[in-house]
C-alpha cells in the first residue's frame, strides 16, 4: 500500500498533482524534527486510514480514492489542532 501513496518528498516542493496546502509537507516534517522517516511513516499511516475510512467512497475508483485520500489526510493534519503535533507521535510515544 505504501508503495502507492504519494512519499513526503514528493510533496515538499510542490503538491505533486495532489490537493494539498503549500508548505503542508515542510511543516509536517518540521513537528517531527526533521526525521523524515518518522514524518513519511507517520504520513503514509495517516492516508491509509483514511482510505479506510468514510472519507472515501467505498466505491471510489483507486486513484480517485487516493486523491480524495491525500487531500483529506493532508487537511486534518494542517489544522490548527494537528499542526503543531502528530497523533502518530502520540501513539507511540515519540515525538
Amino acid at each position: 500500500m505504501s508503495d502507492l501513496i504519494p512519499p513526503l518528498r514528493d510533496l515538499f516542493f510542490t503538491q505533486g498533482g495532489y490537493d494539498v496546502a503549500r508548505g503542508f509537507a515542510k511543516q509536517f516534517l518540521a513537528v517531527h524534527h526533521n526525521n523524515w522517516r518518522r514524518a513519511e511513516h507517520h504520513w503514509e499511516l495517516a492516508v491509509a486510514r483514511t482510505l479506510n475510512s468514510t472519507a472515501v467512497q467505498a466505491n471510489a475508483r483507486p486513484r480517485k480514492a487516493m486523491r480524495r485520500a491525500v487531500a483529506a489526510a493532508s487537511g486534518y493534519l494542517s489544522t490548527d489542532l494537528m499542526r503543531e503535533r502528530c497523533p502518530f507521535c502520540r501513539e507511540a510515544g515519540t515525538s
